[in-house]
Protein backbone atom coordinates (compact mmCIF):
# COMPACT_ATOMS: atom_id res chain seq x y z
CA UNK A 1 0.00 0.00 0.00
CA UNK A 2 1.09 3.44 -0.73
CA UNK A 3 0.55 6.80 0.50
CA UNK A 4 -1.30 7.88 -2.82
CA UNK A 5 -3.73 4.99 -3.00
CA UNK A 6 -4.74 5.44 0.86
CA UNK A 7 -5.15 9.38 -0.20
CA UNK A 8 -6.93 8.81 -3.21
CA UNK A 9 -9.87 6.66 -1.54
CA UNK A 10 -10.63 9.75 1.12
CA UNK A 11 -10.58 12.17 -1.68
CA UNK A 12 -14.08 11.35 -2.37
CA UNK A 13 -15.28 11.73 0.96
CA UNK A 14 -13.16 15.36 1.42
CA UNK A 15 -14.76 16.55 -1.85
CA UNK A 16 -18.43 15.50 -0.24
CA UNK A 17 -17.29 17.35 3.17
CA UNK A 18 -16.31 20.27 1.67
CA UNK A 19 -19.02 20.55 -0.87
CA UNK A 20 -21.79 20.37 2.57
CA UNK A 21 -19.45 22.91 4.61
CA UNK A 22 -19.80 25.11 1.14
CA UNK A 23 -23.19 24.31 0.89
CA UNK A 24 -23.80 25.26 4.40
CA UNK A 25 -21.83 28.57 4.58
CA UNK A 26 -23.32 29.76 1.30
CA UNK A 27 -27.02 29.15 2.77
CA UNK A 28 -25.85 30.62 6.41
CA UNK A 29 -24.59 33.38 4.29
CA UNK A 30 -27.87 33.68 1.85
CA UNK A 31 -30.04 33.84 5.16
CA UNK A 32 -27.29 36.08 6.68
CA UNK A 33 -28.26 38.83 3.62
CA UNK A 34 -31.96 37.83 3.87
CA UNK A 35 -32.10 39.17 7.36
CA UNK A 36 -30.25 42.63 7.07
CA UNK A 37 -31.74 43.01 3.69
CA UNK A 38 -35.48 42.65 5.55
CA UNK A 39 -34.01 44.62 8.47
CA UNK A 40 -32.83 47.72 6.15
CA UNK A 41 -35.92 47.73 4.17
CA UNK A 42 -38.39 47.67 7.32
CA UNK A 43 -36.51 50.29 9.09
CA UNK A 44 -36.46 52.30 4.99
CA UNK A 45 -40.09 51.58 4.92
CA UNK A 46 -40.37 52.87 8.53
CA UNK A 47 -38.61 55.80 8.27
CA UNK A 48 -40.54 56.78 4.60
CA UNK A 49 -43.65 56.48 6.44
CA UNK A 50 -42.48 59.05 9.36
CA UNK A 51 -41.29 60.94 7.22
CA UNK A 52 -44.73 60.79 5.18
CA UNK A 53 -46.74 61.39 8.59
CA UNK A 54 -44.80 64.46 9.46
CA UNK A 55 -44.63 65.88 5.89
CA UNK A 56 -49.21 65.16 6.00
CA UNK A 57 -48.99 66.65 9.29
CA UNK A 58 -47.61 70.01 7.99
CA UNK A 59 -49.26 70.00 5.08
CA UNK A 60 -52.53 69.36 6.99
CA UNK A 61 -51.76 72.28 9.45
CA UNK A 62 -50.84 74.90 6.67
CA UNK A 63 -53.86 74.39 4.09
CA UNK A 64 -56.21 75.17 7.23
CA UNK A 65 -54.28 78.08 8.61
CA UNK A 66 -54.80 79.43 4.62
CA UNK A 67 -58.60 78.06 5.23
CA UNK A 68 -58.38 80.22 7.92
CA UNK A 69 -56.75 83.25 6.50
CA UNK A 70 -59.33 82.79 3.70
CA UNK A 71 -62.16 83.29 5.70
CA UNK A 72 -60.73 85.99 6.94
CA UNK A 73 -59.42 87.25 4.19
CA UNK A 74 -63.47 87.43 2.67
CA UNK A 75 -64.79 88.56 6.18
CA UNK A 76 -62.49 91.29 5.72
CA UNK A 77 -62.69 92.55 2.44
CA UNK A 78 -66.35 92.77 2.92
CA UNK A 79 -66.17 94.57 5.94
CA UNK A 80 -63.69 97.23 4.13
CA UNK A 81 -65.42 97.43 1.35
CA UNK A 82 -68.62 98.18 2.85
CA UNK A 83 -67.49 100.00 6.03
CA UNK A 84 -68.13 103.30 7.80
CA UNK A 85 -70.72 104.96 4.83
CA UNK A 86 -72.46 101.06 3.43
CA UNK A 87 -71.33 101.82 0.19
CA UNK A 88 -70.51 98.67 -1.21
CA UNK A 89 -67.80 100.35 -3.61
CA UNK A 90 -66.15 103.53 -2.44
CA UNK A 91 -64.09 105.03 -5.66
CA UNK A 92 -60.59 103.79 -4.30
CA UNK A 93 -61.76 99.91 -3.39
CA UNK A 94 -59.70 98.55 -5.86
CA UNK A 95 -56.68 99.44 -4.02
CA UNK A 96 -57.97 98.31 -0.79
CA UNK A 97 -58.66 94.89 -2.13
CA UNK A 98 -55.06 94.61 -3.61
CA UNK A 99 -53.84 95.53 -0.37
CA UNK A 100 -55.99 93.10 1.47
CA UNK A 101 -55.06 90.33 -1.26
CA UNK A 102 -51.26 91.59 -1.19
CA UNK A 103 -51.15 90.75 2.56
CA UNK A 104 -53.01 87.71 2.18
CA UNK A 105 -50.52 86.17 -0.39
CA UNK A 106 -47.55 87.08 2.10
CA UNK A 107 -49.47 84.80 4.79
CA UNK A 108 -48.01 81.73 3.55
CA UNK A 109 -44.95 80.80 0.97
CA UNK A 110 -47.48 77.97 -0.81
CA UNK A 111 -49.96 80.74 -1.85
CA UNK A 112 -48.61 81.69 -5.69
CA UNK A 113 -51.64 83.91 -6.44
CA UNK A 114 -55.00 85.68 -5.28
CA UNK A 115 -57.35 86.50 -7.73
CA UNK A 116 -61.04 88.48 -8.19
CA UNK A 117 -62.63 86.62 -10.87
CA UNK A 118 -65.64 88.24 -11.83
CA UNK A 119 -69.19 85.97 -12.38
CA UNK A 120 -68.38 86.46 -16.38
CA UNK A 121 -64.57 84.45 -15.68
CA UNK A 122 -62.50 87.67 -16.17
CA UNK A 123 -60.01 88.26 -13.92
CA UNK A 124 -60.70 91.93 -12.22
CA UNK A 125 -57.43 91.70 -9.78
CA UNK A 126 -54.56 89.07 -9.61
CA UNK A 127 -51.76 89.27 -7.55
CA UNK A 128 -49.00 86.77 -7.89
CA UNK A 129 -46.49 86.34 -5.04
CA UNK A 130 -43.23 84.16 -5.65
CA UNK A 131 -40.19 83.83 -3.49
CA UNK A 132 -41.80 86.50 -0.98
CA UNK A 133 -42.40 89.25 -3.69
CA UNK A 134 -45.76 90.40 -4.36
CA UNK A 135 -46.76 91.77 -7.33
CA UNK A 136 -49.98 93.24 -9.56
CA UNK A 137 -50.87 91.50 -12.44
CA UNK A 138 -51.23 94.43 -15.15
CA UNK A 139 -55.11 94.60 -16.62
CA UNK A 140 -53.33 93.92 -20.00
CA UNK A 141 -52.71 90.59 -18.93
CA UNK A 142 -55.78 89.87 -16.94
CA UNK A 143 -57.07 86.33 -18.01
CA UNK A 144 -60.22 84.66 -19.29
CA UNK A 145 -60.97 81.96 -16.71
CA UNK A 146 -64.89 81.12 -18.07
CA UNK A 147 -63.62 77.86 -18.82
CA UNK A 148 -62.19 76.56 -15.40
CA UNK A 149 -64.09 74.40 -13.14
CA UNK A 150 -63.81 76.32 -10.44
CA UNK A 151 -65.86 79.26 -12.26
CA UNK A 152 -68.09 76.63 -13.72
CA UNK A 153 -69.27 75.29 -10.14
CA UNK A 154 -69.47 78.21 -8.18
CA UNK A 155 -72.69 79.21 -6.66
CA UNK A 156 -74.24 81.31 -8.95
CA UNK A 157 -75.51 84.06 -6.28
CA UNK A 158 -74.76 87.62 -6.92
CA UNK A 159 -73.15 90.05 -4.97
CA UNK A 160 -71.93 87.57 -2.29
CA UNK A 161 -68.13 86.54 -2.10
CA UNK A 162 -67.37 82.85 -2.93
CA UNK A 163 -64.23 81.07 -1.93
CA UNK A 164 -63.62 77.94 -4.51
CA UNK A 165 -61.70 74.92 -3.27
CA UNK A 166 -57.78 75.19 -3.33
CA UNK A 167 -56.09 73.84 -6.55
CA UNK A 168 -52.75 72.50 -5.83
Amino acid sequence: MTFGGCFSREKPLLLVCLSGIMIFILLFSWGGYRLFLDNKTSQLAWNESEVLSRSANVFSREMGHIKRVTLLLRNSVNARLTSKDHTAFSADWEDLVVDEFSQFAQTSSLISQVRWIMPNGRERIRINSQAGVITRVENSQLQDKSDRNYIKNAPAVQKMMCISHLWI
